[in-house]
């Protein structure tokens, strides 16, 4: 498959160091493929599941992302609560600690931010929240798929803003870093 200079560089982006999940070039060049299989009835279905995939794992390389606690993390910090005493030698207070541990771990638990939060967070607000959305209902068979291309632009755009930020971020750590050293002669 040839790729266009534009999607080339879009997929050397998302297989890069930076990103830190080298699946996501894999993601990229399976949209696109898919999309070019004309003889394949579900290419949409298949192309959005791949930018889903991408918009998942992008997030979860972001700075700022919050991942949610599992169930099953969740109930191994109760029983490491619970474990500190023989549960028929509980106190009140002590009983009451523990509740409060279950109440902490599962707040955390469910503390994971909105799809649309997540796209604010990655690509600024001017990014279109409700893509990521749109492609799970494609993904899903549940909306028409005739507009994948025009997501597949817009998520695009997005991606190459996204590693223009962080090229500008990356230089202004590299030019406060080289402000601070010293030469000496």
């Amino acid at each position: 498959m040839k790729l266009t200079p534009r999607q080339h560089e879009i997929w050397q982006f998302l297989k890069s160091e930076e990103i830190d999940n080298k699946k996501l070039g894999d993601y990229y060049l399976g949209t696109l493929y898919a999309l070019q299989n004309h003889e394949n009835p579900d290419k949409h279905a298949q192309a959005a599941n791949s930018l889903v995939e991408i918009l998942e794992n992008l997030y979860k390389t972001h700075p700022d992302a919050i991942e949610k606690q599992s169930y099953k993390d969740t109930l191994e910090n109760i029983n490491k609560s619970l474990a500190k005493k023989n549960r028929c030698e509980l106190t009140k207070g002590e009983l009451l600690e523990i509740l409060d541990e279950i109440e902490k771990h599962v707040a955390e638990g469910n503390r994971m931010p909105s799809r649309a939060k997540q796209m604010v967070m990655m690509f600024g607000e001017g990014a279109d929240h409700k893509l990521w959305r749109k492609l799970e209902e494609i993904k899903h068979h549940h909306q028409n798929c005739n507009n994948v291309d025009s997501h597949l632009k817009t998520l695009e755009d997005m991606l190459l803003e996204y590693q223009d930020k962080m090229t500008i971020s990356d230089q202004q750590k590299i030019k406060k870093l080289a402000g601070s050293c010293r030469y000496d002669d």
